[in-house]
């Protein structure tokens, strides 16, 4: 019995963590990324942008297929090089000596449907090159208003990194929100920091999501990520997605006697794990989608693909160091 608390309250005092990863595209810099976390066996989230997708070649999408250990959201069509009409539509809320720092109109201050099709065209994008359904978004810079969340809803999308819809009274109900918190890993933005993030880590955070941007590093910067991933794994955390949120089931309990009782604290635990997990969502009680959905056979067989087998030396691959 002793032996069961001690494994009990272990469980109950682990740390969970995302790695929300920002931008992607297929560069040394981001395979040097993938890399590292499959040769740490974690895992890992990548934001797409929907219109790189058509640039990348078949090998590129090929690989980006194989990564099974990442789990893919809507991070916008084009980061907010805006066609046309979202220029016409555009509609800035702020105050006059605001409107110079505006840096992206893609899902702020833009129409209701210009917000809808930019969503809807990254949505399919995935589904048409990468061939899984996403469930997650995030705005780039992590900016929006409250145009954006019919768009978020239209998609069926079920998690939200950084929303700001509370602050905007715009809250939609049952969405499942990924606070900013906790710790940053790159401060300022795009610029590891382990000093920084040492100091602005909180151990006692049941569900941290760090924020990144692999391929703003160089050499330097990334053996600074390193450290603080390093760190993380020496605390006992655990990596994990959005879709790795949810409880599996509970198991069949025996009526009576002792494996009976230690199946029933183990379906407790895993409910209040679960509830720890998601505090910051809407209602503890959010299930998940099943979220990387394959909606067409994927080739590869090893969902931790090897690196080496994308031709990183391939003129399809941008070299950035």
């Amino acid at each position: 019995m002793l032996a069961m608390l001690v494994v009990l309250s272990s469980v109950i005092s682990q740390q969970h963590v995302i790695l929300k990863a920002d931008d992607l595209a297929l560069t040394q810099r981001w395979q040097r990324y993938f890399s590292y976390v499959e040769s740490q066996r974690l895992v890992t989230t990548a934001g797409v942008i929907g219109n790189r997708l058509p640039a990348m070649s078949t090998q590129s999408i090929d690989y980006l297929r194989s990564l099974g250990f990442v789990e893919f959201w809507n991070h916008g069509w084009d980061h907010g090089l805006p066609p046309p009409k979202c220029e016409a539509d555009f509609i800035d809320p702020r105050s006059d000596d605001e409107v110079s720092k505006v840096d992206t109109c893609e899902f702020y201050g833009t129409s209701a449907d210009c917000q809808m099709e930019h969503m809807r065209l990254c949505h399919e994008a995935v589904i048409d090159y990468l061939g899984v359904v996403m469930y997650g978004f995030g705005a780039p810079e992590n900016k929006h208003d409250c145009n954006t969340v019919p768009a978020f809803l239209a998609c069926g999308y079920d998690h939200w990194y950084f929303p700001k819809y509370s602050m905007l009274g715009c809250r939609p109900s049952g969405v499942c929100t990924l606070a900013r918190g906790g710790g940053e890993i790159e401060i300022p933005t795009g610029v590891p920091n382990f000093a920084g993030f040492f100091s602005s880590y909180d151990p006692n955070r049941p569900l941290l999501v760090l924020q990144v941007h692999p391929n703003k590093w160089d050499a330097a910067m990334f053996a600074e990520f390193q450290q603080c991933l390093e760190y993380l794994l020496e605390q006992g955390v655990v990596f994990t997605t959005p879709g790795g949120l949810t409880a599996p089931d509970p198991p069949q309990m025996p009526a009576t006697g002792t494996a009976g009782l230690f199946l029933a604290a183990v379906a407790i635990l895993s409910l209040y794990v679960r509830m720890r997990r998601c505090q910051s969502c809407t209602f503890c009680s959010c299930t998940l989608s099943t979220h990387n959905r394959p909606v067409a056979p994927n080739s590869p067989t090893d969902t931790h693909a090897s690196v080496a087998s994308a031709g990183i030396s391939s003129p399809h691959v941008t070299t950035n160091e």
